[in-house]
């Protein structure tokens, strides 16, 4: 699965998370991953990151792409970033 950047930008101006509090990681190792790469999101706090999911699945969900929603819902993992967090989907990709 891809993810577009617009999609995930959107999603963080609607959660009200700002340039200066995310960060898009194209490669991110989460754990236990070995030395495999995907797709991750750092954000302020737990609670943005319930925003931010929120705000993505709408969008999907209003561009066809509710399958997807559901998908990134399920399989979405985070680790601790000190006082942020960091979410990542193993096997998602940024396309674009």
């Amino acid at each position: 699965m891809k993810l577009d950047r617009m999609d995930i930008v959107n999603a963080a101006e609607t959660a009200e998370v700002w340039d200066d509090d995310y960060e898009i990681r194209e490669a991110y190792s989460g754990r236990y991953m070995g030395s495999r790469t995907c797709l991750a999101v750092t954000l302020p706090s737990a609670s943005k990151l319930t925003e931010f999911m929120v705000a993505l699945a709408v969008q999907l969900t209003e561009n066809d792409r509710a399958d997807d929603a559901l998908s990134l819902a399920r399989m979405t993992r985070t680790d601790s970033m000190g006082t942020g967090i960091v979410a990542y989907w193993p096997g998602v990709e940024l396309a674009g």
